[in-house]
């Protein structure tokens, strides 16, 4: 019996923007251009946006005062590793048509001065910030597009702050770069308004892990003396969940959020930052896209901002096995995860990462060579999906919205009179299934239909296995309006279709699709989530934070090697 698919659905978020699908540029990693370069990468694998020069490393190895050099020195302990020049980077983005996100380092704005309450106080090297803002928005480095502005990466961790003196510095950060963006629109008469400052939202991680202070307190106690220490949070009974803990979250975030006192400051900042490491579970996926809906933009003074997720892929981790759970499962996690992107209204995101060792990477080596599992998956996803909304099979069931049976899973896409599917096996052997499309279309000008699989003898998990991409021939396929679908285990077929002549239920979803603006804005109305009242389900080995040192110890040990393997070029 075929499987019809439901016309009782509707669209979730605006569509789809192509920002979504940006990606992490490692300047360590390998070159921008050449054989092996980050732009064979980024050509294979359909990247938009990107992010410069990574996350941990920009702490400690770029300088705002040097930026533009081909060796760059690790500020502790003089260690130099080649590096990818601003101007080499911001010259391929320009050519090629990408805008960019640059992250500036913070750790070293601080100084020894402390408050009342043991928290640094800000030092930040004004001269130094505004001229590289000068110049890096004024095509000193290149005429790339600049997309955003990225106020220091995971304070908590490399930036080796508390949230109260992120915070702090992030507010004061912000303010400068904003007067200088205003100063080179009017005296250069330069278009500034566009690019985006940002900040990172809070985490109870690493140095920002104030829960450690407060071991074998009562939850009570430990808001009122949060409250009196810090009277500027707004922090209250409110922020104890309905089993009785402190909402860890909410205190940090509103710490953070505490040092952008002044209106200048609010006005300032554009956008909020999350890293989102997913683990397969809708929890791992959505809690720091609630959580900044609920911390930062429902906040008086903040309900502006954007929401920018500048890391994201399945986290790759000890508790996952390479050889089984990763492959065509976290290719399917990815598109979980852009889904909860859509519905959150991210304006943009990078994948990590793009190129490195670890069971995640969306190509693996030292260089650029071929695309993993995960990469093929992306860059389907990315040529398909910018400018669709995510379709809603199921609008009466708040936890999912895809179909389908217990062999395989629907998921939809449409926009721009196209229709994107994605069908999922989701059992652990061949499924054949006849998918009855006519409940949404009479017609179509065109059919597309792509098979993700593993190569032959691979396990469809194993982070190694071989990607296998088989075009398949609509003709045979499709016919009367059933589409017959052969799945292996675990294995995505993408089915996109042009021009479609909708059905009398399906026209009204596609019409209200392509009446709505593409990507979020502030305006777009998000359902804000009580994190008050909400368990804390975010899975425990989440407390170490970032995914995004994986494989960067291993590359400190290739790096050293390369002037005798010539690994880089140059």
């Amino acid at each position: 019996m075929p499987l019809a698919l439901p016309t009782d659905i509707t669209a979730t978020g605006a569509p789809a923007g192509a920002a979504l699908f940006g990606g992490n540029i490692l300047a360590p990693r390998t070159a921008m251009t050449g054989e092996g370069s980050y732009a064979e990468a980024i050509a294979a694998l359909n990247v938009t946006g990107l992010r410069y020069p990574g996350g941990s490393l920009t702490e400690y190895y770029f300088d705002l005062a040097t930026p533009d050099v081909a060796t760059a020195s690790h500020a502790e302990t003089g260690e130099q590793i080649p590096f990818i020049p601003l101007s080499d980077f911001m010259t391929y983005a320009g050519e090629a048509g990408h805008a960019v996100t640059v992250v500036l380092p913070t750790r070293d704005q601080l100084s020894e001065a402390l408050d009342a309450s043991d928290n640094r106080l800000p030092r930040i090297d004004e001269e130094a910030l505004r001229d590289f803002v000068h110049d890096l928005v004024s095509g000193v480095y290149g005429d790339a597009e600049i997309a955003a502005l990225e106020i220091g990466n995971e304070y908590w961790g490399s930036g080796e702050m508390t949230a109260v003196e992120y915070g702090r510095l992030a507010a004061r950060m912000a303010e400068i770069i904003a007067d200088e963006l205003a100063l080179v629109a009017e005296v250069m008469d330069l278009d500034t308004s566009k690019i985006r400052v940002l900040a990172q939202m809070g985490q109870n991680y690493g140095a920002s892990k104030i829960s450690d202070g407060y071991a074998g307190w009562d939850a009570e106690d430990i808001i009122a003396d949060l409250a009196q220490t810090y009277p500027g949070a707004g922090l209250g009974a409110a922020n104890i969940r309905g089993n009785g803990e402190v909402n860890w979250s909410e205190v940090t975030n509103a710490l953070v959020r505490m040092g952008f006192e002044t209106e200048a400051q609010q006005a300032a900042l554009d956008g909020v930052i999350a890293h989102v490491y997913a683990r397969g579970t809708e929890d791992s996926r959505s809690y720091d896209l609630d959580t900044i809906h609920d911390t930062w933009l429902a906040q008086e003074g903040f309900g502006h901002l954007e929401i920018h997720v500048t890391e994201w892929n399945l986290k790759s981790s000890e508790n996952l096995d390479a050889r089984s759970d990763y492959g065509l499962l976290q290719a399917q996690e990815m598109l979980e995860i852009v889904e909860e992107f859509v519905e959150a209204g991210v304006e943009q995101a990078h994948v990590w990462p793009l190129i490195q060792n670890t069971a995640n990477a969306l190509s693996t080596g030292v260089t650029y060579t071929a695309s993993t599992v995960p990469g093929e998956m992306f860059a389907m996803m990315a040529g398909a999906i910018p400018g669709k909304a995510l379709l809603d099979f199921a609008p009466r069931d708040a936890s999912v919205t895809e179909t389908g049976d217990a062999a395989l899973a629907v998921h939809g896409f449409a926009g721009e009179g196209d229709l994107v599917l994605y069908v999922i096996s989701q059992i652990g052997e061949a499924s054949v299934t006849d998918l009855d499309l006519s409940g949404l279309l009479t017609g179509f000008g065109g059919m597309e239909i792509t098979l993700l699989g593993v190569a032959e003898g691979a396990r469809p998990g194993d982070a190694a296995a071989a990607p296998q991409l088989e075009a398949l021939d609509p003709e045979v396929l499709y016919g009367d309006g059933l589409l017959e679908v052969t799945l292996a285990p675990q294995e995505i077929l993408q089915v996109v279709i042009w021009d479609v002549s909708p059905t009398e239920a399906f026209a009204p979803v596609l019409a209200g699709i392509d009446t709505v603006e593409g990507g979020s804005s502030p305006g777009t109305e998000m359902p804000l989530i009580d994190l008050a009242g909400a368990e804390d389900t975010r899975p425990a080995e989440d407390e170490e934070g970032s995914d995004e040192d994986g494989g960067w110890v291993e590359l400190g040990i290739l790096l050293a090697l390369l002037p005798l393997v010539g690994l880089l070029a140059a």
